[in-house]
């Protein structure tokens, strides 16, 4: 007897998502340690009272991705998304501040002594404590110029200068830092945001290079990269997010199809077959099992990545052909988790005797 079944398989859903979570916590994972490395570093050069706000937003935001990593991997990940631009730009952001404030410090000192003499004392102190009232030092830094041309103002000798007048005159100043450090920052993010998508495009890139997944579907992927340099900024960063979460889900698909062969591939061997190493057909990307018994029986799966697989048993005497498939294919549900369903006889041949009968169109048939 002879018998080949086209049917389809499917993961047990909780197998398939342990699979995504899996591959989602360890990719995330991987961003989560280098946003720790990156804050460590900001921390420990000195550099975070120049960006406290942020650091404690993102620090914050880092925590909650990896409370959710265990349970919501997947929200792990867009949080993750979310923020990774700001995490990646925030050293330059706070290198900048520091090095204003830095120079800054310098430039005020040395005024401070080549001037000292000169001013009056009360001024002066109005002056610094104006200034220091100033929370934010690159802001202070981009319109240094116009506090030094105000000084050399208001201190120059004879000139009729009450505090009221330098208060006044320092609050405008200030407005107008406030404005340049705003634009200063969004420019400085904008120029870490692109080298940022640079690299992620890159590594996305290599990843898809060596990922073991369907080729059709990884070239797509590939063109799609290839496709980004048109778009604006916030387009490209969507895109390369929609390509990393495709990818995901090609290479759960094809870790799913390889839990299938494995199955197979063991259930056939505890049925008494001697089993063929698996191959993958190039031409239909499927996966092909062979497998025969010394009295000559056979048995023939393919496994594809749509979630289809067929099999064929043949080249049987008498009854045993029967008997082989339910020792298979109820372990693969049973012991493996392999759900089948949809299951359409293609063929079969009903003359137990006749071991070389072929398949012949009219003999297919659904279940």
């Amino acid at each position: 007897m002879s018998y080949e079944v086209d049917m389809r398989y499917q993961i047990e859903k909780q197998r398939r998502q342990a699979l995504f979570d899996a591959r989602v916590r360890e990719t995330t994972s991987g961003f989560v340690a280098r946003y720790r490395q990156i804050l460590d570093d900001v921390n420990n050069n000195g550099l975070r009272e120049y960006v406290s706000s942020d650091f404690s937003s993102l620090s914050a935001t880092v925590d909650q991705i990896e409370r959710y990593l265990s349970g919501n991997p997947a929200t792990a990940r867009d949080l993750s998304q979310q923020v990774s631009d700001r995490i990646f730009s925030l050293p330059r952001v706070a290198r900048a501040a520091h090095d204003a404030a830095e120079q800054t410090k310098r430039e005020t000192e040395r005024q401070r002594i080549a001037e000292e003499k000169k001013l009056r004392e009360e001024l002066e102190k109005a002056w610094q404590t104006n200034l220091l009232s100033w929370t934010n030092p690159l802001a202070r830094q981009l319109v240094f110029p116009e506090l030094t041309a105000l000084r050399n103002q208001l201190f120059n000798e004879g000139t009729n200068v009450t505090q009221d007048i330098l208060t006044n005159e320092l609050q405008k100043i200030r407005s107008l830092a406030e404005q340049k450090s705003q634009s200063f920052r969004t420019e400085q993010e904008r120029l870490a945001s692109e080298k940022v998508q640079q690299e992620k495009l890159q590594e996305l890139k290599e990843q898809i290079a060596t990922t073991d997944a369907d080729p059709e579907r990884l070239e797509q992927l590939s063109a799609s990269l290839e496709n980004l340099n048109s778009l604006d900024s916030e387009s490209i960063r969507q895109q390369i997010n929609n390509i990393s979460k495709e990818l995901d889900d090609a290479v759960v698909d094809e870790s799913c199809r390889k839990e299938v062969v494995k199955a197979i591939y063991q259930s056939l061997q505890k049925s008494g077959f001697t089993v063929d190493k698996p191959r993958r057909d190039k031409e239909t990307d499927e996966v092909i099992i062979k497998a025969a018994r010394p009295a000559g029986a056979q048995a023939r799966f393919k496994v594809k990545l749509n979630g289809s697989m067929e099999y064929k048993f043949d080249r049987y005497k008498g009854s045993t052909c029967k008997e082989d498939i339910n020792k298979v294919l109820p372990s693969l549900q049973e012991v493996y988790g392999i759900q089948l369903s949809d299951e359409r006889v293609i063929w079969q041949n009903p003359d137990d005797q006749d071991r070389d009968a072929k398949p012949q169109p009219t003999m297919s048939q659904r279940k």
